[in-house]
């Protein structure tokens, strides 16, 4: 079984200098687990954790991000992170878009093809 690791110390600079009114950063289910502690040590960020595989892609799946990113209560000043691979950054891009008719977006890819 292979392990992940991965620093995510640089994303605090980047975050900060983006100015976001909110921050939210959206993960699955195991690379939340994984990262926890590294999660946990970015300040001021709302934390959406979707399914793993392909079941986050299901329409379902984006009306709950959606009504996630209403709970968090983002705006247009707001930037939202998608950390791990296709079936988290596929999803989060396309809800990033459709929310307020777009809000910042990042992709932390944790896989080749994302």
């Amino acid at each position: 079984m292979s392990q992940v690791f991965y620093d995510l110390s640089s994303l605090r600079p980047l975050v900060r200098s983006l100015q976001p009114s909110q921050t939210c950063l959206v993960t699955s289910q195991t690379l939340n687990t994984t990262l926890a502690g590294e999660i946990k040590k970015i300040p001021h960020i709302s934390l959406v954790v979707v399914p793993d595989g392909e079941r986050a892609k299901e329409w379902g799946q984006i009306e709950k991000l959606l009504q996630q990113f209403i709970k968090v209560k983002l705006d247009k000043g707001s930037v939202v992170i998608a950390l791990g691979g296709g079936t988290v950054g596929d999803p989060v891009g396309f809800a990033a878009s459709m929310y307020l008719r777009g809000v910042r977006y990042i992709h932390i890819p944790t896989t080749l093809l994302a």
